[in-house]
């Protein structure tokens, strides 16, 4: 109990950095993701983030997904082992904040994740002009320059109001994740729902945030935040698990350009969607660090067979630059695709409390002939 109220007044500052929760209600994804598993790391004290935030229920209930099982471990995302052992809440007091996002025994939320009923599209992939591209990101450091092809989501985040606990599902933007075991096996999903703002609420809040300060003038004035759900799992699972090598928690922010009422249609067939965006390491106490690790992904989810995943391209962001860098991942998208779901987005895995924001913007995924 001290450890997890020591992380939820640490979490609770992060409304200038973010930090977000299994965010009920609105409609719920198109089955969840099987994010990656992975042995849990040793050793260290654990991270600036002590034990899991507190927060009562997890998520207003519904079903997790529609995935059923949403996916079976695998390896522990970009980069092996995921997070730091030791002793949890390391840190001393974590900033000032008052009473940080109050709400009994830490972490508590029998089952995490809400959204409703399971497989409900949103409106993936919604904010991007579905016109030609243009070059990729602003001042063509995302994907560098030249035509894109169409352009299925384009978002620099600098026309969402930060206020706003739906400005990012406003946008198009989803969230899941998924909790594994010490050996890395998968021990359940979250469900898929609406991507939490966290400025707008730092006490209750993980996964996600609007945040302002961190651009240059290729991106403008406000930014993504994205880190792990410090919320989840119980007063002993997930960050609170008090037995080394612990238990970790997967965390995914993506948009869906096609979802599951609005699958991968045949047009696509034949076309590589590209994900290209720009990202920039966190330097305060908040920044990713310890045993942590990040990606963006691109995968496809077969609702036909169980939600499971077919294609998975990552790009690893664990070491992200000082500087706004732009970088690109792509998917050629083959007939056995067609009618399939396709994921977008960035993940980060991490446990005992350690840190792991990242910031992303001008975020820009286009379709176009393959070569």
């Amino acid at each position: 109990m001290k450890r997890a109220t020591l992380i939820t007044i640490l979490f609770a500052t992060l409304a200038v950095y973010g930090c977000s929760s299994e965010d009920g209600d609105g409609a719920a994804g198109s089955g969840g993701t099987a994010g990656s598993g992975g042995s849990a790391g040793s050793g260290g004290t654990a991270g600036s983030g002590g034990s899991a935030g507190s927060g009562g229920t997890a998520g207003s209930g519904g079903s997790a997904g529609s995935g059923g099982t949403a996916g079976s471990g695998g390896s522990a995302g970009s980069g092996g082992s995921a997070g730091a052992g030791g002793s949890a809440g390391a840190g001393g007091s974590a900033g000032a904040g008052g009473s940080a996002g109050a709400g009994g025994s830490a972490g508590a939320g029998g089952s995490a994740g809400a959204g409703g009923s399971a497989g409900a599209g949103g409106s993936a992939g919604a904010g991007g002009s579905a016109g030609a591209g243009g070059s990729a990101g602003a001042g063509g450091s995302a994907g560098a320059g030249g035509s894109v092809g169409d352009a299925l989501y384009r978002g620099n985040f600098n026309s969402l109001d930060a206020q706003s606990p739906s400005a990012l599902s406003d946008d198009g933007w989803l969230a899941s994740g998924n909790q594994f075991d010490s050996d890395g096996n998968f021990v359940g999903n979250f469900g898929t729902f609406p991507a939490p703002n966290a400025t707008s609420d730092p006490g209750n809040l993980f996964y996600s945030a609007v945040i302002e300060g961190q651009g240059g003038p290729a991106q403008g004035g406000q930014q993504l935040s994205v880190f792990n759900d410090y919320n989840c799992c119980g007063a002993s699972g997930g960050h609170n698990d008090p037995t080394a090598p612990y238990e970790t928690v997967e965390a995914l922010v993506f948009q869906e350009p096609y979802n599951f009422d609005d699958r991968i249609p045949v047009e696509l067939v034949g076309q590589t969607v590209t994900f290209f965006f720009e990202g920039k390491k966190d330097t305060g106490p908040f920044g990713l660090g310890g045993n942590t690790t990040a990606q963006a992904f691109m995968k496809t989810l077969d609702p036909d067979a169980g939600f499971a995943t077919t294609r998975n391209p990552t790009l690893d962001t664990t070491n992200l630059p000082l500087d706004w860098t732009g970088f690109s991942l792509s998917l050629d998208i083959t007939s056995d695709l067609e009618g399939q779901i396709l994921q977008v987005g960035f993940q980060t895995l991490a446990q005992q409390g350690e840190p792991s924001t990242n910031f992303y913007d001008n975020v820009l995924i286009t379709a176009s002939p393959t070569p």
